[in-house]
């Protein structure tokens, strides 16, 4: 949502509904798989989901880089396998170790940013050659 809305639930394509109010058919969650990671029921899922978005939301806690800027997150096999799936489209993305048991799918950095920051430090403005090719300019 990055910003755009309040609130999970304003954003239509995002994993609160989902979980919070699931489609019958084409859901994107597996939510039988997701219940048995949690040790919970139907009921509970959706409850504690809902107070878990609202508790964070309320704490004002800042986003976690490893889950919003990244392609996929999860165990190596995991990771491995979302990038396998994507064949040709996850070409020249690269799986990180994050931590000990968290890995991530990852976009390439970008060639150069407005600010030349990061690792691009040494383009910054101070490093560049200008061109005296037009005389008359």
């Amino acid at each position: 949502r990055a910003g755009v809305v309040a609130h999970p639930r304003q954003w239509r394509h995002g994993g609160w509904h989902e979980i919070v109010d699931p489609p019958r058919r084409y859901r994107i969650i597996a939510r039988d798989r997701l219940k048995q990671l949690l040790d919970t029921d139907e009921k509970t899922l959706t409850d504690s989901y809902e107070h878990w978005v609202e508790d964070y939301i309320g704490k004002n806690t800042n986003r976690q880089k490893i889950w919003t800027e990244s392609i996929a997150t999860g165990s190596a096999e995991f990771v491995e396998g979302v990038k396998a799936r994507l064949g040709l489209r996850a070409m020249h993305r690269r799986i990180h170790k994050e931590n000990s048991a968290v890995y991530a799918l990852k976009e390439p950095l970008a060639a150069y940013s407005p600010d030349f920051d990061g690792e691009k430090e040494v383009l910054r403005a101070k490093n560049r050659l200008l061109w005296d090719i037009f005389d008359n300019i």
